[in-house]
């Protein structure tokens, strides 16, 4: 039914249109085959044909939608009030609705001896009006609680979606900040080496990771796959600098995935994964492979196990926590595999009106 604490008027027209048609319809037909309902005595010479007194339905079917409009808007502003618990709310309908039934009853009880006189006035409130006034009675505070419920379960879904919505939010957030000062940290340590190392190098190291932390600064929750590729090709000079020829970071992708989306500093993570868990020498150079996969819309990031020997037990703070990103804000995970050989991570790429999409189930 339409929701009444929207528009009560709006929704005790619908609401009492409904009664008052389906009731005329039954009215109607006990009219034309049910003597009973005639009122026009018993008949010796058998039941009289069936006849519509169209008048009279007209009445019936005005004098119910009023009886039904006006318990209607009675409920409705009892349902409507505040700082009353749902109890007395149901208990303070049930006795309006009685009340307001029994008084139009009588107002229209006395109407109907003005004009056709005691005998047959109290006659027809007895045989006709009584039971429909206590029907319709019956059915408008059924009807209404089952609007109030329905509202209430309505609204209650709501505020689960809403509150779920902010904490999945608060969660992204605090595993995306998760990452800024582990970022930091490494790229402080890399800069603290090269400045003993190799002092032209740290110059330029400097200036690669100020544009990289500008992308940081300037950073919402997804980002294209051009820009997150350009911010990793920063971070592949940086650690060019550090390791020379011994470091090869190969980056071919296709340009349709370009306006394709990610979250943030997830390529950047694969391969700061790759070189931190790898030997790095001239005797083992690391080679590490950035790729797309047209049929399955992927970025893969894969390279050779070469595992250092003092690297101890390996956290996967990283791959939990990108895995964690991605099921928030895409519903979609990473897929990790590993070989004796081989280890690689696919992660999915976006589009952006699938993103869309996402957005708008919530």
């Amino acid at each position: 039914m339409y929701n009444y604490r929207r528009n009560p008027i709006k929704a005790g027209l619908i609401s009492a249109a409904i009664v008052s048609i389906l009731l005329n319809l039954f009215f109607i037909i006990m009219m034309l085959y049910g003597n009973s309902i005639t009122m026009e005595g018993d008949h010796p010479a058998g039941p009289p044909p069936p006849r519509l007194d169209l008048p009279f339905a007209l009445m019936h079917a005005l004098t119910n939608f009023l009886l039904a409009f006006f318990l209607y808007e009675l409920n409705f502003a009892v349902f409507a009030m505040h700082n009353i618990q749902h109890r007395y709310k149901v208990l303070l309908s049930v006795c309006f609705t009685i009340v307001g039934a029994v008084a139009f009853s009588l107002i229209c009880s006395y109407i109907s001896i003005e004009i056709n006189g005691v005998r047959r006035g109290l006659h027809m409130m007895v045989r006709g009006s009584l039971f429909r006034d206590c029907f319709i009675a019956i059915l408008v505070n059924l009807s209404t609680q089952i609007m109030y419920w329905q509202r209430k379960q309505e609204q209650s879904r709501i505020e689960n979606e809403i509150l779920k919505a902010e904490n999945l939010r608060s969660k992204y957030e605090a595993l995306r900040n998760q990452l800024d000062p582990h970022f930091l940290f490494n790229s402080l340590n890399t800069l603290n080496g090269l400045i003993v190392s190799n002092s032209a190098g740290a110059q330029e190291y400097v200036q690669h990771l100020s544009a990289m932390f500008r992308y940081t600064l300037n950073q919402t929750d997804v980002t294209t796959v051009r820009k997150e590729l350009d911010f990793t090709r920063s971070y592949c000079n940086m650690m060019q600098i550090r390791y020379g020829d011994n470091l090869k970071i190969e980056i071919n992708t296709d340009a349709v995935y370009d306006d394709y989306l990610t979250i943030p500093f997830s390529v950047q993570l694969l391969l700061e994964n790759a070189i931190k868990h790898n030997v790095i020498t001239r005797k083992y150079p690391l080679h590490i492979t950035v790729m797309t996969l047209t049929v399955e819309n992927m970025l893969v990031v894969s390279n050779p196990i070469q595992p250092k020997r003092d690297s101890g037990a390996c956290s996967g703070f990283g791959l939990k926590n990108l895995s964690e990103r991605y099921k928030l804000q895409f519903h979609q995970d990473i897929r990790i595999n590993s070989s004796e050989h081989l280890f690689e991570v696919a992660i999915p790429l976006i589009k952006p009106s699938d993103h869309e999409g996402i957005d708008n189930r919530g």
